[in-house]
């Protein structure tokens, strides 16, 4: 899993403090070699797009530390039954507003 978020600002070095706008950009979330665990089974197969961490807004929260805060979204999928064998059963997704968001923060 691969996720970016790009977070600008200007330091003012001598005064030890963030001056001016702080900006983010959110990164598509890239998923790759999903598997089944330790199975032989397929891998799970994901009904929509994933956001491992989606930023939803920031502050600061001193000087110099700015407090990220994000939800991580997920799509319905169908995943196996093992260990009672590879036979696939579906699960809801969530996100932001719906079952299953995972709030998160962050500082950078």
């Amino acid at each position: 899993m691969i996720d970016r978020v790009t977070v600008e600002y200007t330091r003012n070095v001598k005064k030890a403090k963030v001056v001016g706008p702080v900006t983010m950009t959110d990164g598509k979330s890239e998923l790759r070699n999903i598997r089944s665990g330790g199975t032989n089974c397929g891998p799970p197969t994901l009904e929509g797009a994933y956001e491992h961490f989606q930023s939803v807004s920031h502050s600061m929260t001193s000087a110099e530390q700015i407090q990220i805060k994000g939800v991580r979204t997920y799509p319905a999928a169908s995943v196996s039954n093992d260990p009672g064998g590879c036979s696939e059963r579906s699960l809801p997704g969530g996100g932001a507003t719906g079952r299953g968001a995972r709030p998160s923060t962050s500082s950078t």
